[in-house]
């Protein structure tokens, strides 16, 4: 038992010497490796380092800005109204007599007759005043021929010529402040001028139609008693339309008269149009500016009323480029990205914004502009731009 102990304590003691002398041997070995091959221990440190470090970078997508021209483009909609949207009243009273269809939707060509009134009474009116100035003619015949014998011939042609059932003649003109006098003492210029309106009168008792359109109110019907200033129709014409747009105040100044308008409706068909009219005053709801646009193309398929998108080509902008939107960090920074791949933020002027994109200016051009949102990064940080 004791022999196995010693010889057991013996074998330890001599592996114990046998493993000191293995690593003093090993480590001078090493510290004379190392002190040879040091330089060559360093580069490859080095570039271990510097793979280690480029994993460790964060990739951004980043593009290379060239300042330019850009136009602008400020986009809106707004609802198709006619040109011309009139309410037609009358102007004398009487009983409503239809020369179409008093209805919603009926269609007319300008000087065609949309109806009339009742104007028996006028026209008898009219002609019982004719003659009573027929009568009053005959009455200063005779003095006219002893006291302007030279006139006489004038005037008796002018009695002859005239008749009720048609418009009145020009009345002769006056020779002498006499005649004059004499034709004023005995009515007859009242009386003249007095037919002359009611002739204009009955004129009002059939209305035709100013242009070309269609119906798209009616107020009363065939066979109503229609008062002086009652409305009947509410007409609209056709083929000449334009489009109310509310615009930003902020974005009024990119605008101008004859500024083009593209306009697209829901099924992307696609018309043209110009800006002829831009309001003055800030509608209160909205705090917009309305732009007035005329549609320029042909406007079938358009219908009073119908909603259209439009897109309004602006002065542009000079020494600026359009970056995505979710480019900014703030409301005016960036991110670019250095020669040494350092994150350097740049403050930038937002010139106009866009639905995905962004106008700015204040870039230098070739830097390197990191287009995308970049999350928990700060300045100065390393990265690599992604292919």
């Amino acid at each position: 038992m004791k022999v196995r102990q010693v010889l057991i304590i013996v074998s330890s003691v001599i592996l114990l010497i046998c493993m000191s002398m293995i690593y003093k041997m090993g480590e001078s070995n090493g510290i004379n490796y190392g002190e040879a091959n040091a330089e060559e221990i360093r580069a490859n440190r080095k570039k271990s380092d510097e793979i280690h470090d480029s994993v460790e970078f964060k990739s951004v997508t980043a593009s290379l800005i060239s300042n330019d021209s850009i136009p602008s483009t400020i986009k809106g909609y707004g609802r198709v109204v006619s040109t011309s949207k009139i309410t037609v009243s009358s102007e004398v009273q009487g009983k409503l007599i239809a020369a179409i269809s008093l209805k919603k939707g009926v269609h007319f060509k300008k000087g065609q007759p949309l109806f009339a009134l009742n104007s028996s009474d006028a026209k008898l009116a009219l002609k019982a005043r004719k003659s009573g100035f027929l009568a009053l003619l005959t009455s200063i015949l005779p003095d006219i021929k002893i006291d302007f014998p030279d006139r006489f011939n004038t005037w008796n042609k002018f009695y002859k010529e005239m008749k009720v059932n048609e418009p009145i003649s020009n009345l002769p003109n006056f020779t002498s402040l006499k005649e004059k006098n004499f034709i004023i003492s005995r009515k007859i210029l009242t009386e003249y001028y007095q037919i002359k309106s009611d002739e204009e009168r009955l004129k009002k008792y059939a209305v035709s139609a100013p242009f070309d359109g269609s119906i798209i109110d009616a107020f009363s019907d065939v066979g109503a008693i229609v008062n002086p200033g009652s409305p009947v129709l509410s007409i609209i014409r056709d083929n000449t339309m334009e489009i109310e747009i509310p615009i930003a105040t902020e974005k009024i100044n990119q605008l101008a008269i004859g500024s083009a308008v593209s306009l697209i409706d829901n099924d992307n068909k696609s018309f043209e149009g110009k800006v002829i009219r831009i309001g003055d005053y800030i509608n209160q709801q909205t705090q917009t500016v309305p732009v007035f646009v005329n549609i320029t193309s042909k406007t079938d398929g358009l219908y009073n009323g119908m909603y259209l998108d439009a897109n309004i080509i602006g002065h542009g902008f000079d020494n600026v480029v359009e970056i995505p939107r979710k480019a900014l960090i703030s409301k005016n920074e960036v991110y670019i990205v250095e020669k040494d791949s350092a994150l350097t933020t740049l403050n930038v002027s937002v010139i106009d914004y866009k639905e995905n994109t962004v106008t700015v200016s204040g870039i230098p051009n070739n830097s390197n502009v990191v287009i995308e949102s970049v999350v928990n990064s700060k300045e100065g940080e390393k990265v690599v731009i992604r292919k």
